[in-house]
């Protein structure tokens, strides 16, 4: 009897804990905050493959590992976007048509995941041109959610 009485309880917490986690998102400076960060990680590891690309440094051997790394920081873009924003008091260079043209969005994060998986084919290859031309694709895409969707540096 005690041990049916213990996991009803047991069973209970996890029901509450489990529903109540998910409709605590935080506030909306953290999903900034948060957002900024996994997005200089992206700009991050691109940057990383271009220093190698201009002979800056010498790691080819790396240059899967980071686009690796961007691909699969790309296949969150949506997730951490989906938090509304654009009421917060916090500066942010996240234009309101994310929200607003939410399927418009998608897709463009669907390409830079598209690209950067390709960049990871690329960098497997070793062929620095192909990684080249595939860099290329990989910033266009970037360029195609930036421009309608992120404010310039003022």
């Amino acid at each position: 009897m005690n041990l049916q009485k213990n996991i009803k309880y047991f069973l209970l917490i996890l029901v509450l804990f489990g529903i109540a986690s998910p409709l605590q998102a935080g506030s909306d400076e953290d999903a900034i905050t948060y957002r900024v960060r996994v997005m200089k990680g992206i700009g991050s590891n691109m940057g990383s493959i271009g220093d190698v690309l201009k002979g800056k440094v010498d790691h080819k051997q790396l240059i899967v590992h980071y686009a690796k790394a961007m691909n699969e920081a790309s296949k969150t873009v949506t997730t951490i976007f989906k938090q509304d924003t654009r009421t917060s008091a916090k500066k942010t260079r996240s234009k309101p048509e994310i929200w607003t043209k939410w399927g418009e969005f998608e897709d463009a994060a669907k390409k830079l995941e598209d690209e950067s998986a390709k960049m990871i084919a690329a960098a497997q290859s070793g062929d620095m041109a192909k990684i080249g031309a595939q860099m290329k694709a990989l910033g266009d895409s970037c360029g195609d959610c930036h421009k309608p969707f992120r404010e310039k540096k003022k």
